[in-house]
């Protein structure tokens, strides 16, 4: 763990993030990687290794490694009892009204 962060998740964001390809990406999260890298760099995380995302150069296969980690969490990041609360978020028009909102909510999550 990386300051209170599981490794995969910290090592994938800060992927992200150095990668200037990744600005410039569009559906990062929803285009889907290449599903056999992604389960090679899942298995490295798993066995411990040290460079687990060695030959993962695509951003949405990195991308895929980190939904990976998170659709196998037993709740969702944003928890289910903030649900209700995130789509009334959602709805506000205004984006800046909207931010402060999902400030508030973001929050109330248990870190």
């Amino acid at each position: 763990e990386s300051g209170g962060l599981p490794r995969v998740v910290a090592e994938t964001v800060a992927w992200l993030d150095a990668h200037v390809a990744v600005k410039n990406t569009e559906g990062l999260f929803r285009v889907r990687g290449d599903p056999i890298r992604i389960q090679e760099c899942a298995a490295r995380y798993d066995r411990g290794e040290v460079m687990p995302l060695k030959g993962c150069n695509d951003v949405h296969t990195v991308g895929g490694v980190l939904k990976h980690y998170l659709a196998l969490l037993p709740e969702p990041l944003l928890t289910f009892r903030l649900y209700d609360s995130l789509l009334a978020v959602a709805a506000v028009p205004a984006q800046s009204r909207r931010i402060l909102a999902l400030g508030s909510l973001l929050d109330n999550l248990d870190l």
